[in-house]
């Protein structure tokens, strides 16, 4: 049952400062590839200081939503292989649940640098899902087949699951739609 369900969530924005410098004019290399890295390093700790260790509590699944790819597909793949070297947890490895709400790499601009990096994100995301995921979610059919043909991921393990706004949710009115512009 649910009682036995323990969610652990991670949102920590960074410092103004450090969206600052890589929200200049500049968004130089210099500046991004430090930030993201000790992003990545500070996300990697929060989930293995949860995950391993005699207080981990031994968690079953870690379910990643993508985007954002990187470093999160990465990060989670190292977590559930810790997972299962740490003496404390004795079920195995945690399985990886991908929650796909579209792919990545298709974010990137197709010109330029953009397309540099478009091409880099694809081949992690292709390396990542096909290597670090056990069960996939995806918000619709066509989702579910467009990852299976464009990153070559088994689609037989992903079970499609509807994305649906809340029955609260309405269309705006005119005067509505003019207040948001």
């Amino acid at each position: 049952g649910l009682e036995n369900l323990k969610v652990m969530r991670f949102e920590g924005a960074p410092p103004r400062w450090a969206r600052a410098l890589v929200s200049t004019p500049l968004r130089s290399l210099f500046f991004k590839i430090p930030y993201y890295l000790l992003r990545s390093l500070a996300l990697l700790f929060a989930v293995l200081s949860r995950i391993v260790g005699p207080r981990s509590g031994g968690y079953d699944v870690i379910l990643l939503q993508n985007p954002p790819a990187f470093p999160t597909l990465l990060i989670g793949h190292l977590a559930a292989y810790l997972s299962a070297a740490d003496g404390y947890y004795t079920k195995g490895r945690c399985m990886l649940l991908f929650d796909w709400h579209n792919l990545g790499y298709s974010m990137f601009p197709n010109a330029g640098l953009g397309r540099v990096a478009r091409f880099c994100v694809r081949c992690y995301e292709r390396f990542a899902g096909r290597a670090a995921m056990d069960w996939g979610l995806a918000v619709s059919e066509h989702m579910r087949s467009a990852l299976g043909e464009r990153l070559s991921v088994d689609a037989r393990r992903i079970s499609v699951f509807h994305d649906r706004p809340p029955k609260f949710f309405r269309e705006a009115s005119p005067e509505e739609g003019r207040g948001v512009m």
